[in-house]
């Protein structure tokens, strides 16, 4: 068989017409918002959080003997 005559050029789709049957275009409806404010938020007091403790590593130990021992 010979590809000589055949036409070998892309042809680009037809955009006139709908790429497939059963999609549809719904027209777009704007909608009215509603103009009611909303209530105010409720309050809320504020609270104290408690003051957090550092916490104390003996850093003349070696890091490694740190990780490692199973007592600290």
């Amino acid at each position: 068989m010979s590809t000589e005559n055949e036409n070998t050029e892309l042809t680009e789709p037809n955009t006139d017409k709908p790429t497939s049957g059963k999609e549809v275009q719904l027209p777009i409806i704007p909608v009215e918002s509603d103009a009611t404010p909303a209530p105010p938020a409720a309050h809320i007091e504020a609270q104290e959080l408690p003051v957090s403790k550092a916490a104390s590593f003996d850093l003349s130990l070696p890091i490694l003997e740190v990780l490692t021992d199973p007592t600290m």
